[in-house]
């Protein structure tokens, strides 16, 4: 329902998640890159593997974050692993 107390039509729903795609990709494809960009070219440390195991998989599940939904998809993933995981939240 919408503030007016009507139901929301399939229409409004789509409107709502392009806004909502329109706000978030350009901000969430600009950090995929770089990202991926600074952890195959640099860093070491205690830390370090870290960041780029959580990268390793971009060469075959990159399509997965493209669409944004690398939290759903590939099922088998264990934890802290994937293309870009950080972004799970979205």
């Amino acid at each position: 329902m919408d503030k007016m107390g009507r139901m929301l039509s399939p229409i409004d729903v789509m409107k709502m998640w392009i806004r909502k795609f329109l706000r978030l990709a350009p901000a969430y494809y600009t950090l995929w890159f770089v990202t991926w960009i600074i952890s195959t070219r640099g860093g070491s440390g205690p830390n370090w593997h870290n960041m780029k195991d959580n990268m390793q998989t971009c060469g075959s599940d990159w399509k997965y974050t493209l669409f944004m939904v690398g939290n759903i998809y590939p099922v088998d993933q264990t934890p802290y692993s994937g293309c870009f995981q950080m972004s799970w939240p979205l």
